[in-house]
């Protein structure tokens, strides 16, 4: 299979390969060429809060049609593991001993076929 490629600009590219994504360049609006179409890439995002050691769940308002990939970062030097994911939610442990921690996360079914 080729390497994806990402393309930005205001036009898809006429000769795509299975799982290249284009964005427009105006729009910013992402799209996943499933070997016929250009499909819109779903995504999700929002922010969570652990206590010190804790393992936290974070639910979708509404579920992926399949399992997400899920990119997480922490707030602080403080490691936090993303140690499930499913179609509905994912969990994170907090591997902070002393401290509650906040992470940013995104979600994105693009790629996920």
């Amino acid at each position: 299979m080729p390497e994806r490629k990402v393309t930005i600009s205001e036009t898809a590219p006429a000769i795509p390969n299975t799982g290249d994504s284009w964005i427009h360049l105006a729009t910013r609006v992402e799209k996943i060429w499933n070997g016929t179409n250009w499909e819109p890439v779903l995504a999700k995002s929002g922010q969570s809060t652990g206590a010190k050691g804790a393992i936290v769940q974070v639910d979708f308002a509404s579920a992926f049609s399949s399992i997400p990939r899920v990119a997480l970062t922490a707030h602080s030097d403080v490691g936090a593991w993303l140690t499930e994911v499913t179609a509905g939610y994912f969990k994170w442990t907090n591997n902070s001993k002393s401290a509650d921690v906040t992470i940013d996360w995104i979600a994105t079914d693009a790629g996920s076929s």
